[in-house]
């Protein structure tokens, strides 16, 4: 249910759920789904967050729409 949660894909998103609560892609402190490579975005939830963060998941190659290498500087 996790994975699903942090979802941002309608198609895996879909007839599936309940989904867990304050689990998901979104920053709380902006709003913003925080997107596959953005780099910004992740700064920006520690920045907002970052002594309530108790984990997050990256996802180092992404596979979903085929194989996708993100930027040197996102890990």
């Amino acid at each position: 249910f996790s994975a699903i949660s942090m979802s941002t894909d309608p198609e895996s998103r879909d007839n599936y759920g309940p989904f867990l609560p304050q689990v998901g892609s979104v920053c709380p402190g902006t709003g913003k789904v925080i997107a596959f490579n953005d780099v910004e975005g992740v700064r920006a939830a520690f920045e907002t967050h970052g002594d309530k963060i108790a984990g997050f998941l990256v996802e180092p190659i992404q596979g979903e729409a085929g194989i996708v290498v993100p930027a040197d500087n996102y890990l």
